[in-house]
């Protein structure tokens, strides 16, 4: 196997590297932790303070060796860095370290009915009363929410729907009563999603994170720790990608229709552009630089890619694409659920339409 990032095997980091996964050829969800290999770009103790191209070297040699890291996309991506910079030494030592080796699943509980990405439009209420804050209100869309043992909740302590300022951020136990999780069935066939109701729910005011009445800072803090992402997926990097469809038709000696190759050889330069930027961009942003432009235009891009390479999929599946979820071989299906998922690229991470808006606005400021 090729190295997928342009660092030579003779660099010390990643001989570094592969020399801790020789003395951990079998290393289990928390070595993998205590080794600060789950979040590189976390600071000591809890990451490596890694750089991006340092993150791109772990992630390229656990990958060679067939070692996966825990899956723990709402912590790792977005609670882990609100704790990270809003959280006290005591919640950080209480909730860091079963987040990172996935002992305990987090889920994001940002998103409400009638409100979608917009945060400051958040009606959710949490009435401070003593030790306790009182939560009423709705929140929808919510991935993994079903399965999670914890929530970063954002709700509003003050002021009123349109304020940036007057939001909190909790955590919140997803076993509290009065809580309820209602799945969401998706084009896929699958439950990601979840609509949730918070009837009276008391959640101890040493759940909050960072000021009352400053919670966006909070959930917004992602930035300062963000995770490469090098577009191995389609789908908000998640899923096959198209260096695996690639691999599949090569598999199948040339059985692939002459009218496919073209689109073939499209998604794939589409990918490794997707991932250069990728790279580009968390490069510029560990010298400070100001990324937003860059980071809108290349989810734009990745939302035409992820529905083209689903398409795509189908197409070089032949009859097999076109079987329904449960009646697909393995592999079939995990093109055929990317197929189902495509059109929700558009309105995750930031709405496709906001995001050219925005990169409109932008470009003509500059």
């Amino acid at each position: 196997m090729t190295n997928a990032i342009p660092v030579k095997d003779e660099d010390p980091r990643r001989q570094a590297v592969r020399a801790w996964i020789a003395d951990h050829p079998d290393p289990s969800p928390r070595t993998l932790a205590d080794a600060g290999l789950v979040a590189p770009q976390w600071p000591v103790p809890w990451g490596r303070d890694a750089d991006p191209e340092s993150q791109l070297i772990i992630e390229d040699e656990l990958q060679r060796a067939g070692i996966a890291v825990p899956l723990n996309p709402n912590g790792i991506l977005f609670t882990g860095p609100s704790l990270l910079l809003g959280g006290t030494p005591e919640q950080q030592a209480r909730y860091l370290p079963p987040m990172l080796s996935g002992e305990e699943l987090w889920c994001r509980l940002y998103s409400e009915p009638d409100v979608g990405t917009d945060l400051s439009a958040i009606r959710t209420r949490a009435e401070r009363r003593g030790s306790v804050f009182v939560v009423n209100g709705w929140k929808l869309w919510a991935p993994l929410a079903q399965a999670a043992v914890l929530g970063g909740l954002l709700v509003r302590t003050n002021g009123q729907p349109g304020d940036r300022d007057g939001l909190s951020y909790l955590i919140c136990p997803m076993d509290s009563p009065g809580l309820s999780v209602r799945p969401v069935r998706d084009l896929a066939g699958g439950y990601r999603f979840n609509e949730l109701s918070f009837d009276n729910v008391e959640i101890p005011v040493a759940n909050l994170v960072g000021e009352q009445d400053q919670g966006l800072a909070v959930a917004e803090s992602r930035h300062h720790f963000e995770r490469v992402s090098t577009a191995r997926g389609a789908a908000f990097g998640n899923g096959p990608t198209a260096r695996d469809l690639v691999e599949h038709c090569a598999r199948r000696a040339g059985q692939v229709d002459p009218l496919v190759r073209p689109r073939l050889v499209e998604a794939y330069l589409d990918s490794e552009i997707l991932r250069m930027m990728a790279i580009s961009i968390a490069e510029s942003r560990s010298l400070g630089r100001d990324t937003g432009l860059a980071e809108r235009a290349r989810k734009i891009l990745l939302e035409r890619h992820g529905r083209m390479l689903g398409m795509l999929a189908c197409d070089v599946l032949g009859a097999g694409g076109m079987l329904v979820p449960g009646h697909a071989e393995a592999e079939e299906q995990l093109w055929h659920n990317a197929f189902l998922s495509g059109p929700s690229i558009t309105i995750g991470a930031g709405t496709t339409e906001i995001q050219l808006e925005e990169l409109g606005d932008s470009l003509l400021q500059v």
